[in-house]
């Protein structure tokens, strides 16, 4: 924060304050801020962001009506939601400033100014208990309109009580977690996020969840895990509570359809069906990249899921208007969502690497052909890892194979024989995950994943040759024009040897180097 720029005084507010209404009103957000802090801590750019986000408008609105950067606009009012969170030991944001300070201010004035209406069907006039834990900030959220009015569709009208957010790594699941759960929080008297990110286990779970909503009165938990879930349900019976659990594939282990539970892990299973099937007025949201076994059926429709898709070309070019990113052609900003999915944490990185190494340049980054680098390699890395063995090797041929393939033809690449239906069911877990694309006339993987698969295909492949194994290629895979193994940062190109494309058997098929390659294509 600047400490340069001096505070405001009282009486020098009006410059700020477009009219006397909101004047009246802001002046009472700023009682309630000093009460909480101190008389004059904040100086004159975190009043103007607080006054200007108490009135709606953007960072970038808020720069623009100023002489101050959009991005140091945006620091100051970072800052500034971490001082009220601290003072006010609640979790404040951008995005929830209004409906919190006018929380506040009603509470604050017992005259009854500043009281807000009666509470609309599916709120109540409590003030929430909130532990938001490492929740991350979603105050630059942009788009899923749509997917938010179905969560507020599924909680308020259909009374759902579990809804998992199901997508690949970098999709969103998170993000709209905590942006829905910021839009209903008043429904709610308790507000709880955790994360599962590092697996801890369910009784480790359970405790702090029962522990926070007894205000820590209860220290001793019983030791059988139905006893801990029944004290749980009590709990989501007598209060409404609002539970969020991030990162639930953590605690699977990777299926075809729907995953099943690590060893050690089933109770989580059990507090979700129980969660599902038993009488409460609470409500579970879970994010996860896969759909844990057990939520297809259940009683009453009471569980859901929602899986998100890429975000839409408007709404990403929204979310990157902080990037100093310029193209000469519509065209290029295209190609490069199209590279990266639509998938905004993905198109960050990539973006971040424009900006770092092409001077903000999209058509000088889209020319160097290569979109996978360390940070993306490492995102997609999550997912693929989490894969089964037989997902895993149809992704590989996929990759060999560059072009659709049916799953008939699928079946004669792979090293082992596998059943029909088994194929189908693990081709179809794929298109859930999001990894792969169907087509009527088969089956094929997204771009950006297609060009990371290439490169673990060469890595596996050297790896096979040095430790003699050849269980990919079926033997030690050289380049067939000069003879040479290959390094795992080599470009590797699929000649087939007898120029049908269409003919992906194995033994129509040869690596080549990229340089190789372009010699057969000019021979």
């Amino acid at each position: 924060m600047n400490d340069s720029l001096s505070a405001v005084s009282r009486n020098n507010r009006s410059s700020l304050e477009p009219s006397v209404g909101i004047n009246m009103e802001f002046e009472q957000v700023l009682a309630v801020v000093d009460e909480a802090i101190k008389p004059g801590y904040l100086n004159h750019v975190q009043e103007l962001v607080l006054q200007k986000s108490w009135e709606g408008r953007t960072y970038s609105e808020i720069a623009a009506d100023t002489s101050y950067d959009s991005e140091y606009i945006k620091g100051v009012g970072c800052d500034l939601w971490k001082l009220l969170s601290d003072a006010f030991s609640e979790r404040v944001t951008k995005n929830n400033l209004r409906q919190f300070l006018r929380r506040r201010v009603a509470s604050h004035k017992p005259n009854g100014m500043g009281t807000t209406s009666a509470p609309s069907k599916g709120e109540i006039s409590v003030n929430p208990r909130q532990n938001w834990g490492d929740a991350p900030d979603v105050s630059s959220f942009e788009g899923r309109s749509e997917e938010l009015t179905q969560l507020h569709q599924w909680i308020n009208g259909d009374r759902c009580r579990l809804v998992t957010i199901l997508g690949m790594v970098g999709i969103g699941k998170t993000t709209l977690a905590v942006k829905f759960a910021e839009q209903v929080q008043d429904q709610f008297e308790f507000v709880i996020w955790r994360s599962l990110r590092n697996a801890p286990s369910i009784e480790e779970t359970l405790t702090e969840i029962i522990s926070f909503l007894s205000d820590q009165q209860v220290t001793e938990l019983p030791t059988l895990l139905d006893s801990k879930i029944l004290l749980l349900l009590d709990y989501l019976g007598k209060h409404r509570c609002l539970l969020l659990l991030d990162d639930l594939q953590s605690v699977l282990h990777s299926g075809n359809f729907e995953a099943h539970y690590r060893p050690g892990y089933e109770g989580y299973g059990q507090l979700l069906r129980s969660l599902i099937n038993a009488r409460h007025q609470s409500f579970l949201i879970l994010t996860s990249r896969e759909k844990p076994r057990g939520l297809t059926s259940n009683r009453g429709n009471k569980a859901r899921s929602l899986k998100l898709g890429a975000l839409k070309k408007p709404e990403l070019r929204d979310l990157l208007e902080d990037q100093t990113l310029f193209s000469d052609s519509d065209e290029h900003w295209q190609v490069l969502f199209e590279r990266y999915a639509g998938n905004p944490q993905l198109l960050r990185i990539a973006t971040t690497a424009v900006q770092e190494f092409y001077h903000g340049n999209i058509a000088h980054f889209l020319n160097q052909k290569r979109f996978v680098f360390d940070e993306v390699r490492t995102l997609l890395d999550q997912q693929f890892n989490q894969l089964p063995t037989l997902e895993k090797e149809i992704t590989y041929w996929l990759a060999i194979n560059r072009e659709p393939v049916p799953i008939e033809k699928l079946t004669e690449n792979l090293v082992q024989p596998v059943p029909e239906a088994k194929l189908r069911k693990a081709v179809f877990s794929l298109e859930q995950k999001s990894l792969i694309e169907g087509y009527d006339y088969g089956y094929t993987l997204q771009l950006l994943f297609m060009e990371y698969l290439t490169y673990k295909l060469v890595e596996k492949i050297c790896e096979e040759n040095v430790n003699g194994q050849g269980n990919l290629w079926n033997g030690h895979a050289r380049c067939t024009h000069c003879g040479l193994g290959f390094k795992p940062d080599d470009f590797v190109e699929i000649h087939y040897k007898n120029g049908d494309p269409s003919d992906s058997r194995r033994k129509n098929l040869a690596l080549l180097h990229y340089h190789c390659y372009k010699w057969y294509e000019q021979a």
